[in-house]
């Protein structure tokens, strides 16, 4: 059985959720869509100057084949006028954990949802800069 799951995301300088808020806690069910058997847990997609930053997490039953957690998650960074990714980060079944910065695909070794985001916030930093 699934155990209760609440995520904290505290607003930082490049993901802010609300100016006035320190921390926001979401929990969500996901209603349609592809997922079955999941659980929305956070979404979050800010458009900015022609950036787009969106993550979207799911908890699922069980973990994806390759996957030692059970979440399903995506997150992205990329450049809509151009059409193109700087940073995506993002787990499929039989692939397992992955990142992708610019053109290069890394394996990723995931340790909890928090350091997910901030290693995420910290490639999109680094590629923002180049």
């Amino acid at each position: 059985m699934r155990s209760p799951f609440f995520i904290v995301v505290k607003s930082s300088g490049i993901f802010p959720i609300d100016a006035t808020l320190d921390y926001v806690i979401v929990r969500h069910m996901f209603r349609g869509g592809s997922i079955v058997g999941a659980v929305f847990v956070f979404r979050d997609k800010k458009v900015k100057d022609g950036l787009m930053i969106e993550m979207v997490v799911w908890e699922l039953d069980a973990p994806l084949s390759g996957s030692s957690h059970s979440f399903k998650y995506r997150l992205f960074c990329g450049n809509l006028e151009a059409g193109t990714s700087l940073v995506r980060y993002d787990n499929e079944r039989g692939k397992g954990d992955h990142r992708h910065v610019a053109d290069e695909e890394q394996s990723y070794w995931f340790t909890s949802l928090e350091v997910l985001f901030a290693d995420f916030e910290k490639d999109v930093r680094e590629a923002l800069k180049k």
